[in-house]
């Protein structure tokens, strides 16, 4: 499947670690959600929809990290400490035909002796997660006559615009490596497909959810890593995927 997401826009959603507003009546959570089998014709189909100019959708996306550590930091001037960096923050990207929309907020925080900039220096902590607090984000994408106009807000909460060199707010490939049919099985359990390597003790997974007319409705991921007490994270990511889209509205930009 191509992969949509292309220009600036690609920096400024990649800063966001994302966690989702849940619709009316609709599970919060991709891992809520039920889905059913497909055939292979009816799953390549389901994905070709973000490939298709005139497609209107909406995605609510939700994203919790949370890393541990424990680290002995006196032989670089350090102290022998422990503590968390989380964040949790929400996305939700519409996308009606040649008008695109991403709005939301990312929320971080950390614990112990040292300050998300210390994490960064000691620890090795990608410095592309956001800093402690809140930070919301806005952004929208005009694609009328061909044309790819960004508007976004600047650190001073005023709007900016200029034309980009293609792309969408939202790229397909966040949802995973779909892959090919047949290395996927159902899981009842998980209520979706999976890798049809997965077991109950995978540390990484995906987990893909069609409702009864075969659309894909929700992607569901999780990741652990590290051993021990030393360091490690762990990141539960949510798609849930509404195939309708409300109009937008664009920004006035003087």
């Amino acid at each position: 499947m191509k992969k949509l997401f292309v220009g600036i826009a690609a920096t400024a959603m990649a800063a966001a670690l994302c966690v989702s507003f849940a619709a009316c009546g609709e599970p919060s959570s991709a891992k809520d959600v039920q889905g059913y089998e497909v055939t292979e014709e009816q799953w390549d189909a389901a994905f070709d929809i973000f490939d298709k100019e005139d497609a209107k959708f909406t995605i609510e996306e939700t994203t919790t990290y949370e890393m541990t550590y424990t680290a002995d930091l006196t032989i670089v001037g350090g102290k022998k400490t422990s503590g968390t960096y989380t964040n949790k923050s929400t996305l939700t990207y519409v996308n009606n035909g040649v008008k695109q929309s991403v709005k939301g907020e990312s929320n971080a925080a950390s614990t112990g002796d040292y300050t998300y900039d210390e994490l960064v220096q000691y620890l090795g902590m990608s410095t592309f997660a956001p800093k402690e607090g809140k930070t919301e984000i806005e952004m929208y994408l005009d694609r009328t006559d061909g044309k790819h106009i960004l508007y976004r807000k600047d650190v001073n909460g005023d709007w900016q615009k200029g034309e980009t060199f293609g792309g969408n707010l939202f790229d397909d490939g966040q949802l995973g490596e779909q892959g090919d049919f047949d290395q996927y099985k159902y899981d009842e359990t998980l209520k979706g497909y999976v890798d049809k390597d997965y077991t109950e003790k995978s540390k990484d997974y995906i987990v893909y959810k069609f409702n009864k007319d075969a659309q894909l409705i929700a992607v569901y991921m999780y990741s652990t890593t590290g051993t021990g007490n030393a360091l490690g994270s762990t990141t539960e990511r949510s798609y849930v995927i509404s195939h309708k889209a409300g109009d937008i509205t664009l920004p006035t930009v003087d």
